[in-house]
């Protein structure tokens, strides 16, 4: 939780939500992501997690999605 909270705190963190696929919805409604590219939240959330650019925290508040890159 701590490694979660100090991504959050360095800017890393993307968005939190209650799993991955609102966590993506999140990110996109906020700006944070750009999934015009893909068909739907679903497809979003499967290049995601196949470009292994990100890593994914669960906290007792929610998923929260690291950038890994940045």
């Amino acid at each position: 939780m701590r490694a979660a909270h100090d991504a959050y705190r360095a800017g890393r963190a993307v968005a939190v939500g209650e799993n991955r696929l609102k966590t993506v919805r999140r990110a996109t409604e906020a700006g944070r992501y750009d999934a015009r590219a893909h068909q739907n939240l679903v497809e979003a959330l499967a290049a995601v997690e196949h470009g292994c650019m990100s890593s994914w925290r669960a906290t007792p508040y929610g998923v929260v999605w690291i950038d890994n890159e940045v």
